[in-house]
């Protein structure tokens, strides 16, 4: 945190605030036609930027909140995709804004490599598939535009020269009221100077926590700014505030939340974010008795959550907040630090959201005016800079490389790499597999594919591909090690396993390696071999977290809970998170009660 403060204070000095570029020619607003609302949305906010009816997309289907995958695609995705390509928008456009009565959210399974999500947060990747084709649903993506500008020079606007995706923002709330108050407050000319509104920052006092430490952050860089930002770290929960330009916190998150409303009054152009998991599940409006509660009260639930919700913000006046319709976790929330910082340097509200959000196809949903901002000129005509053809230039570039009858295998690897950074794993296999069979060199980078599958917990995938890379080099070292563990990990073919993570360990027995062939033998419950593996292991590396957890794990076995403690206390000093973490936490509590 040092030395993000440290530049920016340099940057106070020298630079002034700039204006992010942007123009109405570069928005696509999406309306749906069975749904009055979404017109009306749709017509006001075409009034309030004056746009053409270029500018205007509708499409058909029930308006539910939630739909199935395949609706999804049939009735909003591939529909939006055919207007900007026959439309020849592909680049022109940079915004994407969806309304009240676009589905808000995609089912699905849930947990870290669920594929149920936000479909605005869908719809940013339709650049990326234009080009690329389909991708894998599971999981969620790296935002190319995250963090983009860590120092906050003010110099990195959205632009598809440089990013391969769209700013999706979305136009709701509970009433037609409410939505047109929002775009008024977004479109409509400042009646206050932003500048001399406040920034409130509300933790919920736990210091370690990340984010507790992104809360200060963002008050320390804005004060550094000449901004007003008061940050609250103690139990008192804040409310009732005055000319709010900006808040953040826990919402009914923090253990002091009081009600359903923070009754903080907000100048035009102001934006909030909290970390809370289901703010944004829906935006029906609840009855007036209703008031966010905890988990354990059935009648503070409304639709499936008794969380607080997004909506209550845009009914108080807000201009722009994010929000999300399934669980994200937190390192996957809108990060304050980022956010407020790039939007008081003159970023607009769709750029400062998704500088601050880390990954795309996931669960957030960002509600206001993309072209919203308040601390730049708002007159800038950005237009003119995407009249280069970037899109074609990409596709060209992805089909020259792309011809069956090419035998680079450089070529082959550098697709392979292309689609692997897009997250396209059934094209990056098959470019993978065409580069290593031309030249062994590659495997290197075929093997990441089979990683990526794993950590998606896509684990056929992965073996098939561990197995095709063995067919290709049968002594390749990193691929026998990855599939025994796999196997054994996963419980099946203990017997296969075992014969695998002998081979490896006579090519090359490296920590890991040993580690593996332990871990077999752990699963196939011979302890005793695998005690000696894992502490021939810790010979070579002693600071490694998953081979202390490996060891503690058998001492487990073997009825040894004191040295077992040790190992697994040992594992967590060293890292907080990694493969076994929780298991360790549960088990050193468990222990801990037995004494």
């Amino acid at each position: 945190m040092k030395s993000i403060i440290r530049s920016s204070f340099l940057i106070v000095i020298i630079i002034p605030v700039i204006c992010s570029g942007y123009s109405k020619d570069n928005v696509l607003v999406v309306f749906n036609d069975m749904s009055p609302i979404s017109i009306e949305t749709a017509m006001f906010y075409k009034r309030a930027r004056g746009l053409e009816n270029k500018n205007l997309f509708t499409i058909k289907t029930y308006p539910r909140e939630e739909v199935s995958r395949i609706i999804f695609d049939k009735d909003i995705k591939e529909p939006i995709k055919r207007y900007l390509i026959e439309n020849s928008m592909q680049d022109t456009i940079l915004y994407i804004i969806t309304t009240k009565g676009v589905p808000l959210k995609i089912s699905g399974s849930g947990g870290r490599n669920g594929d149920h999500a936000a479909v605005d947060s869908e719809l940013a990747l339709l650049y990326r598939e234009m080009i690329y084709g389909d991708f894998f649903k599971k999981g969620k993506i790296n935002n190319p535009y995250f963090n983009v500008d860590p120092l906050f020079f003010g110099t990195r606007y959205f632009n598809h020269r440089d990013f391969d995706i769209y700013l999706v923002t979305r136009l709701t709330g509970f009433t037609i009221e409410d939505i047109k108050g929002l775009i008024k407050r977004g479109t409509g000319g400042l009646k206050t100077n932003p500048n001399n509104g406040s920034f409130i920052f509300d933790q919920k006092g736990d210091k370690e926590n990340p984010g507790d430490l992104w809360l200060k952050q963002a008050a320390d860089l804005l004060k550094e700014r000449q901004h007003t930002a008061k940050l609250e770290g103690t139990a008192h929960f804040l409310n009732s505030m005055e000319n709010v330009m900006g808040y953040a916190g826990w919402g009914s998150n923090d253990p002091n939340y009081f009600g359903r409303f923070l009754r903080n009054k907000y100048l035009d152009g102001a934006l909030a974010t909290n970390y809370v998991s289901s703010n944004g599940r829906t935006f029906h409006e609840p009855p007036k008795s209703w008031s966010p509660g905890n988990f354990g009260n059935k009648e503070n639930y409304f639709y499936g959550s008794p969380q607080s919700l997004a909506g209550d913000f845009i009914r108080e006046g807000i201009t722009g907040v994010c929000c999300n319709v399934y669980e994200p976790y937190l390192d996957a929330c809108v990060r304050p630090n980022i956010l407020f910082p790039a939007y008081t340097m003159g970023y607009n509200l769709a750029e400062s959201f998704y500088m601050a959000t880390k990954y795309l196809s996931w669960q957030t949903t960002i509600v206001g005016d993309p072209l919203c901002c308040p601390f730049g000129n708002s007159e800038i005509d950005f237009k003119a800079t995407e009249k280069h053809d970037y899109f074609q230039e990409r596709k060209l570039k992805i089909k020259k490389l792309c011809s069956a009858k090419d035998k680079d295998a450089g070529k082959w690897n550098i697709i392979g790499q292309a689609y692997l950074a897009k997250n396209n794993l059934p094209m990056a296999t098959k470019a993978f597999q065409e580069a290593s069979l031309l030249d062994k060199k590659h495997l290197s980078s075929f093997i990441k594919v089979a990683i990526a599958y794993q950590k998606l917990d896509e684990l056929s995938q992965a073996e098939d591909i561990y197995r095709e890379i063995l067919k290709i080099n049968p002594d390749y070292v990193l691929a026998l090690n990855n599939l025994a563990y796999l196997l054994a990990d996963r419980g099946d073919k203990l017997d296969e396993a075992m014969l695998i993570a002998k081979k490896a360990f006579q090519l090359e027995p490296s920590y890991n390696v040993i580690d593996t062939y332990g871990w077999v033998c752990y699963k196939k419950k011979d302890c005793s071999r695998a005690l000696k593996l894992f502490k021939d292991a810790l010979q070579i590396n002693s600071n490694n977290p998953v081979v202390l957890f490996h060891l503690g794990l058998t001492y487990m076995k073997l009825g040894d809970q004191e040295k077992a403690g040790l190992m697994l206390e040992k594992a967590l000093n060293i890292a907080r998170y990694f493969s076994g973490a929780e298991k360790a936490k549960k088990i050193l509590s468990e222990l801990k009660k037995t004494k």
